[in-house]
């Protein structure tokens, strides 16, 4: 157990030196704060607590007996994408959203793939088994992660214009990990840490990335005839939708 309380107060330090930090450097009114991660970090010490072996297995006992052990949804590696397609998606569906299409989707990218590694990289050195017994790795959930870091960014992206939008992706987020537990793939303790973790993740790389963008644009690459510019992010331009750099010749 003690290794958990290790690893959330690793997790809890790093995420508090990046608010830290990004109160420094970030000179927007809207800045990163210590109660943005107050939910996160209950749901990682819960998760940590659920860890318990004999609480995860009367956890398991419960919902098994409440749903019957033959309850199955396969739909949850599917679910899992629906929070990003919308954030993605939601100004054409008539949404605003706080920052631009390009710097969405460069957050979207940027963030599940920050809470993807540290997800992975948590797996590989607790390596619980899951409740399947066959499969190993289970600790924390990678599809909750993911999906809650996608519905997180999606809030904050859409808060503002339309807080029913920007909220729905929690509702295909509480279903995936929902559906990972009675699916078998994980335990209680493993969405609800995956949960926390991708909620903090989100937070962290959506107060950061307008310090990203102000430092791609003072050092971003232009040749002194001004021909070629090169833009370090996805952009969409007459209905074609491109990612990389990207090369305007003028």
């Amino acid at each position: 157990m003690n290794k958990y309380i290790l690893i959330l107060f690793f997790s809890f330090s790093l995420f508090n030196y990046a608010q830290d930090s990004l109160s420094k450097v970030n000179t927007s009114s809207s800045k990163l704060k210590v109660k943005h991660f107050i939910i996160p970090t209950a749901l990682m010490t819960t998760g940590l607590i659920l860890r318990d072996v004999d609480l995860k297995k009367d956890v398991y006992e419960f919902h098994t007996n409440a749903l019957g052990n033959r309850f199955r949804f396969k739909g949850d590696d599917y679910l899992q994408c629906v929070p990003t397609t919308l954030a993605v998606l939601g100004k054409n569906m008539g949404f605003q959203s706080e920052n631009s299409w390009e710097q969405l989707c460069t957050n979207q990218i940027v963030s599940l793939t920050i809470s993807g590694l540290i997800s992975r990289t948590i797996k590989e050195q607790v390596n619980d088994k899951r409740p399947e017994l066959y499969g190993v790795r289970s600790f924390p959930s990678g599809h909750t992660t993911t999906v809650f870091n996608a519905a997180t960014l999606m809030f904050l992206e859409y808060k503002d214009d339309n807080l029913l939008f920007a909220s729905s992706g929690y509702l295909f987020a509480t279903a995936t990990a929902f559906f990972r537990v009675t699916n078998e793939k994980h335990w209680v303790a493993d969405v609800s840490f995956g949960a926390g973790l991708g909620m903090a993740t989100a937070y962290v790389v959506h107060y950061w990335s307008p310090n990203l963008y102000k430092y791609v644009e003072k050092y971003i690459y232009k040749p002194k005839n001004n021909n070629i510019t090169i833009l370090p992010y996805p952009v969409i331009q007459n209905n074609n939708y491109g990612m990389g750099l990207v090369l305007n010749l003028k």
